[in-house]
């Protein structure tokens, strides 16, 4: 009698988790096989469910209020799939209900994990949904851009190196303004801007080139041409010719940082060219 309570118990949590998705629903078959073997449920899917459970927390970031949820998803995940090895079914349809139940399940725990890991759907539209609180988005906005970053993220999982970067940023248009789209690409691009500036200035600084420069002054302006290049790039993809002109404008104001690295490197390949211009005329003077 305890067991079935436990077991009874169990299944009422996972319903609540699924309850806003009648395709995660048990059926009655999985309903009652649940209920009749629950020794074997707690013997078997419960060590599975937490492995597969734990296998998900040190692959992704997991934000601390979405645990409970994911392993209570994940639970029911397995839980599912385990109930049709009680049904009588041929191996190959058992095994095309599990694929299924995987299917079914994926754009939840996904819907769960995109915004912390933006590696599973697209950077951009993954960065929306983190900033969602910020930005003050709605909840049918939210919803909104979590439904496409979700069709993103089934289309990435079939074809890894699928390019979907136009459909991303039109989605986002829809549903936000220029500025929260600027806030969500500044914020995407913050390390990168960040780390081309330091390498400009750390260019500039090994040629002592930059005695006569504000440090400070020059990281600000390196790092906002670097945030306004890649936001033009990302905002603009699939027009080139409005990305290519804002890109123009960009560069024609470019800082003295920029300049200055740029002459460096003209400097640098001169003097590759006149060394190995120097070389190949000391080759064919000692040639036979």
């Amino acid at each position: 009698m305890r067991k079935i309570k436990t077991v009874m118990l169990i299944m009422a949590s996972l319903w609540c988790v699924c309850a806003s998705s009648q395709s995660l629903a048990y059926s009655k078959d999985e309903s009652k096989v649940l209920q009749e073997h629950e020794s074997d449920l707690q013997q078997f899917v419960d060590r599975v469910s937490e492995d597969a459970y734990v296998t998900l927390c040190l692959k992704y970031r997991v934000d601390v209020k979405d645990r409970l949820h994911l392993m209570n998803l994940v639970k029911d995940r397995e839980y599912r799939k385990y109930a049709h090895n009680f049904l009588d079914n041929t191996p190959r349809q058992r095994v095309m209900e599990k694929m299924k139940i995987d299917s079914l399940f994926q754009d939840s725990i996904d819907a769960l994990l995109i915004p912390e890991n933006h590696e599973i759907s697209g950077r951009s539209i993954s960065m929306a949904l983190k900033l969602a609180k910020p930005l003050k988005l709605s909840s049918k906005k939210y919803t909104f851009i979590m439904d496409k970053a979700i069709s993103f993220a089934r289309m990435k999982r079939k074809n890894p190196t699928v390019w979907f970067a136009k459909s991303e940023m039109d989605a986002m248009k829809k549903v936000l303004t220029r500025k929260q789209i600027e806030t969500v690409l500044n914020e995407k691009n913050r390390y990168e801007a960040h780390f081309n500036a330091c390498r400009i200035w750390n260019d500039l600084e090994k040629a002592k080139l930059t005695e006569e420069l504000d440090s400070v002054g020059q990281m600000y302006l390196l790092e906002k041409y670097f945030t306004l290049d890649m936001f033009y790039r990302d905002y603009f993809v699939g027009d080139d010719e409005t990305m290519r002109n804002n890109l123009d404008e960009l560069y024609k104001n470019r800082p003295d940082g920029i300049r200055m690295h740029e002459a460096l490197n003209t400097r640098k390949r001169v003097n590759a060219e006149a060394k190995e211009e120097k070389k190949k005329r000391v080759s064919n003077t000692y040639a036979w």
